[in-house]
């Protein structure tokens, strides 16, 4: 799975962009936050200054376990009114996020 999601960034030209990449092969899965909380230790960075966009049920509950903001972007996953109600912000798409940040 992590050799396609590499083959998929070097064809989109972004794979010196990113400085961690870690999929649920190297740690337990989402809902389990190590996998997150691995990446802000890699980074260096505490994970309440993390913020994890999410479009699944189990990785909003992976961030809020982390004790991270969650920006959910619905996709095609149904996620119940609970969980959303969990997430940091709500925003239909990345250029919402972007306005968001700002």
């Amino acid at each position: 799975f992590k050799e396609i999601i590499q083959q998929v960034l070097h064809y989109l030209g972004f794979e010196m962009k990113i400085d961690v990449l870690m999929t649920g092969e190297d740690l337990r899965p989402k809902p389990n936050p190590d996998i997150l909380l691995k990446i802000a230790e890699k980074l260096d960075v505490q994970p309440s200054e993390c913020l994890v966009l999410e479009d699944s049920s189990v990785g909003i509950e992976a961030a809020v376990r982390a004790n991270m903001k969650v920006g959910y972007i619905p996709d095609i996953a149904y996620v119940d009114g609970e969980t959303r109600n969990r997430a940091t912000f709500i925003c239909k798409d990345l250029a919402e996020v972007i306005a968001y940040l700002k």
